[in-house]
Protein backbone atom coordinates (compact mmCIF):
# COMPACT_ATOMS: atom_id res chain seq x y z
CA UNK A 1 0.00 0.00 0.00
CA UNK A 2 1.45 3.36 -1.11
CA UNK A 3 0.54 5.65 1.79
CA UNK A 4 1.98 8.71 0.06
CA UNK A 5 -0.42 8.41 -2.86
CA UNK A 6 -3.21 6.47 -1.09
CA UNK A 7 -3.11 3.58 -3.58
CA UNK A 8 -2.81 -0.18 -3.55
CA UNK A 9 -0.06 -1.16 -6.02
CA UNK A 10 -0.17 -4.54 -7.77
CA UNK A 11 2.46 -5.90 -10.15
CA UNK A 12 2.30 -8.98 -12.34
CA UNK A 13 1.53 -12.33 -10.81
CA UNK A 14 1.11 -15.73 -12.42
CA UNK A 15 -1.94 -16.78 -14.43
CA UNK A 16 -2.37 -20.00 -16.42
CA UNK A 17 1.24 -20.96 -15.58
CA UNK A 18 2.83 -17.80 -17.01
CA UNK A 19 4.10 -14.60 -15.41
CA UNK A 20 2.34 -11.29 -15.93
CA UNK A 21 4.20 -7.97 -16.23
CA UNK A 22 1.71 -5.14 -15.89
CA UNK A 23 1.20 -2.72 -13.00
CA UNK A 24 -2.20 -1.85 -11.55
CA UNK A 25 -3.32 0.58 -8.86
CA UNK A 26 -6.51 0.67 -6.78
CA UNK A 27 -7.66 4.04 -5.42
CA UNK A 28 -10.45 2.69 -3.21
CA UNK A 29 -13.04 2.85 -5.98
CA UNK A 30 -11.57 1.28 -9.09
CA UNK A 31 -8.54 -0.51 -10.52
CA UNK A 32 -6.47 1.19 -13.24
CA UNK A 33 -3.71 -0.34 -15.34
CA UNK A 34 -0.90 2.20 -14.97
CA UNK A 35 2.11 0.55 -16.67
CA UNK A 36 3.02 -2.31 -18.97
CA UNK A 37 6.79 -1.86 -18.81
CA UNK A 38 9.16 -2.38 -15.90
CA UNK A 39 10.20 -5.68 -14.32
CA UNK A 40 9.95 -8.76 -16.49
CA UNK A 41 6.76 -10.80 -15.99
CA UNK A 42 6.78 -12.68 -12.68
CA UNK A 43 5.02 -13.81 -9.55
CA UNK A 44 6.09 -15.06 -6.11
CA UNK A 45 8.20 -11.90 -5.61
CA UNK A 46 8.30 -9.57 -2.59
CA UNK A 47 7.07 -5.98 -2.63
CA UNK A 48 6.93 -3.34 0.12
CA UNK A 49 6.30 0.39 0.23
CA UNK A 50 9.24 2.44 1.55
CA UNK A 51 7.33 5.30 3.22
CA UNK A 52 10.53 7.20 4.00
CA UNK A 53 11.44 7.52 0.34
CA UNK A 54 7.99 7.27 -1.26
CA UNK A 55 8.86 4.24 -3.39
CA UNK A 56 7.44 0.74 -3.77
CA UNK A 57 10.31 -1.78 -3.81
CA UNK A 58 10.09 -5.14 -5.62
CA UNK A 59 12.61 -7.98 -5.32
CA UNK A 60 12.99 -11.43 -6.87
CA UNK A 61 10.27 -13.76 -8.06
CA UNK A 62 9.88 -16.24 -10.91
CA UNK A 63 8.24 -16.10 -14.36
CA UNK A 64 6.47 -19.44 -13.86
CA UNK A 65 5.78 -21.92 -11.06
CA UNK A 66 7.75 -25.14 -10.82
CA UNK A 67 11.06 -26.53 -9.61
CA UNK A 68 12.88 -25.87 -12.91
CA UNK A 69 11.70 -22.27 -13.37
CA UNK A 70 14.35 -19.55 -13.15
CA UNK A 71 14.29 -17.08 -10.26
CA UNK A 72 15.32 -13.42 -10.20
CA UNK A 73 17.72 -11.41 -8.00
CA UNK A 74 16.81 -7.97 -9.27
CA UNK A 75 15.57 -4.92 -7.36
CA UNK A 76 13.02 -2.50 -8.84
CA UNK A 77 11.32 0.68 -7.57
CA UNK A 78 7.95 2.15 -8.54
CA UNK A 79 7.56 5.91 -7.95
CA UNK A 80 3.92 6.11 -9.03
CA UNK A 81 4.81 6.93 -12.63
CA UNK A 82 7.50 4.49 -13.78
CA UNK A 83 9.60 1.51 -12.71
CA UNK A 84 13.38 1.88 -12.27
CA UNK A 85 15.78 -1.03 -12.05
CA UNK A 86 18.21 -0.49 -9.19
CA UNK A 87 21.79 -1.40 -10.05
CA UNK A 88 22.66 -2.87 -6.65
CA UNK A 89 24.17 -6.13 -5.42
CA UNK A 90 22.13 -7.92 -2.81
CA UNK A 91 20.37 -11.16 -1.95
CA UNK A 92 20.74 -14.14 -4.24
CA UNK A 93 17.97 -15.05 -6.68
CA UNK A 94 14.84 -16.27 -4.89
CA UNK A 95 11.09 -16.58 -4.96
CA UNK A 96 8.53 -16.97 -2.14
CA UNK A 97 10.36 -14.10 -0.40
CA UNK A 98 8.86 -11.62 2.08
CA UNK A 99 9.49 -7.93 2.78
CA UNK A 100 8.18 -5.14 5.01
CA UNK A 101 9.17 -1.52 5.57
CA UNK A 102 10.78 -0.77 8.95
CA UNK A 103 10.46 2.96 9.76
CA UNK A 104 12.73 2.53 12.78
CA UNK A 105 15.57 1.40 10.47
CA UNK A 106 14.44 3.60 7.55
CA UNK A 107 14.75 0.53 5.34
CA UNK A 108 12.88 -2.29 3.68
CA UNK A 109 13.56 -5.61 5.41
CA UNK A 110 13.70 -8.81 3.34
CA UNK A 111 13.81 -12.33 4.72
CA UNK A 112 13.93 -15.85 3.41
CA UNK A 113 12.59 -17.06 0.14
CA UNK A 114 14.85 -19.31 -1.84
CA UNK A 115 15.81 -21.08 -5.00
CA UNK A 116 15.27 -24.61 -3.75
CA UNK A 117 15.85 -24.74 0.00
CA UNK A 118 14.54 -21.83 2.05
CA UNK A 119 17.05 -19.13 3.00
CA UNK A 120 17.81 -18.00 6.56
CA UNK A 121 19.19 -14.60 5.49
CA UNK A 122 17.73 -11.24 6.45
CA UNK A 123 18.62 -8.11 4.45
CA UNK A 124 17.78 -4.39 4.56
CA UNK A 125 17.52 -2.02 1.59
CA UNK A 126 17.82 1.75 2.10
CA UNK A 127 17.39 2.80 -1.54
CA UNK A 128 21.12 2.74 -2.24
CA UNK A 129 22.35 -0.65 -1.05
CA UNK A 130 21.33 -4.02 0.33
CA UNK A 131 22.94 -4.95 3.66
CA UNK A 132 22.88 -8.46 5.11
CA UNK A 133 22.05 -8.46 8.82
CA UNK A 134 24.21 -10.54 11.16
CA UNK A 135 21.50 -12.39 13.08
CA UNK A 136 19.94 -15.60 11.81
CA UNK A 137 16.24 -16.36 11.68
CA UNK A 138 14.84 -19.79 10.78
CA UNK A 139 14.58 -20.56 7.07
CA UNK A 140 11.25 -19.36 5.64
CA UNK A 141 9.48 -19.37 2.30
CA UNK A 142 6.09 -17.79 1.70
CA UNK A 143 5.82 -16.29 5.22
CA UNK A 144 4.26 -12.90 6.06
CA UNK A 145 6.03 -9.83 7.45
CA UNK A 146 4.75 -6.61 8.97
CA UNK A 147 6.16 -3.77 11.07
CA UNK A 148 4.62 -3.63 14.55
CA UNK A 149 4.69 0.00 15.76
CA UNK A 150 4.04 -0.98 19.39
CA UNK A 151 7.08 -3.24 19.67
CA UNK A 152 9.11 -1.28 17.07
CA UNK A 153 10.00 -4.57 15.38
CA UNK A 154 9.37 -6.37 12.12
CA UNK A 155 7.31 -9.49 12.77
CA UNK A 156 7.65 -12.60 10.64
CA UNK A 157 4.92 -15.24 10.74
CA UNK A 158 4.37 -18.65 9.21
CA UNK A 159 5.90 -19.93 6.03
CA UNK A 160 7.66 -23.18 5.34
CA UNK A 161 11.17 -24.52 4.83
CA UNK A 162 10.20 -27.41 2.51
CA UNK A 163 9.84 -29.70 5.55
CA UNK A 164 7.24 -28.22 7.92
CA UNK A 165 5.29 -25.02 8.73
CA UNK A 166 6.95 -22.66 11.22
CA UNK A 167 5.80 -20.13 13.81
CA UNK A 168 6.34 -16.41 14.35
CA UNK A 169 9.60 -14.58 15.04
CA UNK A 170 10.30 -10.96 15.97
CA UNK A 171 13.28 -9.22 14.34
CA UNK A 172 14.44 -6.22 16.36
Amino acid sequence: YDTGRDRVVLFGGIAAGAGLGDTWEFDGSSWARVATDGPSPRGLYAMAYDAGRGRTVLFGGTPAPGPDAPVFADTWEWDGRAWSRMDVAGPSARDHVQMAYDPARHAVVLHGGGDGAAATETWTFNGRAWTRLAFAVPARRDARMVFDARSQAVLLYGGFDLTAPTNSVSMT
